[in-house]
């Protein structure tokens, strides 16, 4: 189960023991009772009476019915008002842009996939994007009170502080953009900004089963590949929040690697769609031009899927060199569960995923205490725009103990 913030009783701590009765409620959305709230997080049950009593007035929660459970009277269920608020997250990968709207209670309610709009300047894209929320707000019909923000989720390295995206190596010209507040001034409303492997990890672990543990590597194929991770609960971050650069990560075999610095021999190469594809052409088994490169990518994957054994070989050497990468970090963060996403994961999962796991086992040195369990995401194509929402969501519902003592994210608007 996610860990859940502990409330404290004291008074200047109403702002965290709110958001730890929230976050407690989020959890459960079959309902839960005052005095369940008050058992889980630890807060006296007046402070929990309190507390709800501003969240009902506020209707940010609602009663949803009532159980009996043993002697006395009934218990009156509490859950999260899902139309209370919304938020809208975007996902700039190099290849597809995603944005995704979630109400209160974290449900997507509208999705829209955009191709390659990084193709034109910055200022074009920003139009984009700000034409496709307002658009989505619109059919939605979201009044701007109950809009909580825009959360964006972006390709590395980015100065989180700022709010600018640095120089991503997959955007050619896309350097120093101040992206948060562009897009705030043009929304006019409150946009965070997060890097896309840290929101994907943020949007898996948004919606994850209770019973389903609280750590694991998140693993983002996309135009490049990245990776996230999420350990007891909390999504690290780094102290720039670029934690997750990992194509540079050197994954072929010491004689392949010997003498070369050109990146070619580095996960991020080895394993990209652009490489498959060229693989698959000089294979003779796609054309040099016409279809897209997701049709080409796709093409592949059928003919690995139908038995062909040039395209077979092809997504098991992919599938090889992602088990190195994946090996590396699951022992050096001793996580024994991994999470595959992303919008090129989809295409081929069925294919790789077996060979992955296969390869594992003789490449992790800690599968000898324990094995490694591997899964696709929820959300695979679209888990970093639900992250990016939940990013906005988060500063409502999540109780963190370091709230009490240091700023957060710096949003903008």
């Amino acid at each position: 189960m996610l860990s859940m913030g502990r409330g404290a009783n004291l008074p200047k701590m109403g702002g965290f023991n709110q958001n730890a009765v929230l976050d407690c409620i989020r959890r459960r959305p079959e309902g839960v009772s005052r005095t369940e709230i008050a058992a889980l997080t630890g807060l006296a049950n007046q402070t929990v009476s309190n507390v709800t009593r501003r969240l009902l007035r506020d209707g940010l929660i609602r009663e949803s019915g009532r159980v009996l459970s043993g002697p006395g009277k009934p218990r009156t269920l509490l859950q999260l008002n899902g139309a209370s608020r919304f938020s809208v997250g975007v996902h700039l990968d190099p290849s597809v842009t995603s944005v995704t709207a979630l109400n209160f209670a974290g449900e997507i309610v509208a999705n829209r996939l955009l191709w390659s709009l990084h193709e034109g300047d910055p200022e074009t894209f920003l139009i984009e994007i700000e034409d496709t929320v307002r658009r989505m707000v619109m059919d939605l019909r979201i009044d701007e009170a109950v809009l909580a923000g825009v959360g964006l989720a972006v390709p590395g390295p980015v100065d989180a502080v700022r709010g600018v995206v640095v120089n991503p190596p997959l955007l050619p010209g896309w350097h120093n953009v101040s992206f948060r507040s562009a897009l705030a001034e043009r929304l006019g409303c409150r946009v965070e900004m997060e890097k896309d492997v840290v929101a994907a990890a943020v949007g898996e672990m948004w919606h994850r089963p209770a019973d389903e543990g609280s750590s694991f590597l998140f693993v983002y194929l996309g135009t490049g590949i990245g990776a996230g991770a999420v350990i007891r609960g909390q999504v690290l971050r780094g102290a720039t929040d670029n934690f997750g650069e990992v194509g540079r990560f050197r994954v072929a075999d010491s004689t392949e690697a010997l003498g070369r610095s050109d990146g070619s021999c580095t996960i991020g190469n080895l394993i990209s769609p652009a490489r498959i594809v060229a693989q698959g052409r000089d294979a003779g088994l796609v054309g040099e031009q016409g279809d897209t490169v997701e049709d080409r990518y796709r093409a592949i994957a059928g003919l690995a899927r139908a038995g062909e054994s040039r395209a077979s070989a092809i997504l098991q050497e992919a599938a090889t060199h992602l088990a190195r990468g994946v090996a590396q970090l699951s022992d050096v963060l001793d996580l024994d569960e991994v999470v595959f996403g992303g919008p090129w994961w989809d295409p081929i999962s069925d294919i790789v995923m077996p060979n992955v796991a296969a390869a594992l086992t003789d490449l992790a040195v800690l599968t000898s205490v324990r094995p490694v369990t591997l899964r696709t995401s929820r959300h695979s194509h679209d888990v970093a725009s639900v992250g990016a929402a939940a990013l906005v969501l988060d500063e409502t519902f999540s109780a963190r103990p370091e709230r009490l003592v240091m700023p957060g994210r710096i949003a903008a608007g």
